[in-house]
């Protein structure tokens, strides 16, 4: 008996759609950002935060800057910005108010021509 032309591969079946999604009933998360949920109907509904924290994340506070990402951790690893670890070493919290203080201090006053 020979098995040349008779190996059959055995691989996993293909799913339909996302899974998750079926099995879960939606509870208004949204992967890309914090958790929201929607009030209201139709061109009325508004996004509202599910939690009010005064903690920004270094998304956030990079948004609040209106830089990237990259700078608010280098701004952080350099001392001249705080904020507060809560696990890993990526893993950072940021007040607002810092944010706020980091930019007036690195702010370069500029002289206008009367």
């Amino acid at each position: 008996m020979s098995l040349r032309g008779e190996v059959r591969v055995m691989s996993r079946p293909k799913l339909k759609g996302n899974r998750v999604r079926e099995v879960l009933p939606d509870s208004g998360f949204t992967p890309s950002g914090p958790v929201s949920t929607t009030e209201g109907t139709g061109s009325e509904a508004t996004a509202t935060p599910v939690s009010q924290t005064p903690w920004l994340t270094p998304k956030e506070a990079a948004q609040r800057a209106r830089c990237g990402v990259k700078t608010v951790y280098r701004e952080v690893t350099a001392a001249r910005l705080r904020a507060a670890r809560v696990g890993g070493r990526r893993e950072l919290r940021i007040k607002p108010e810092w944010v706020d203080e980091w930019l007036i201090a690195t702010t370069t006053p500029i002289e206008v021509a009367a």
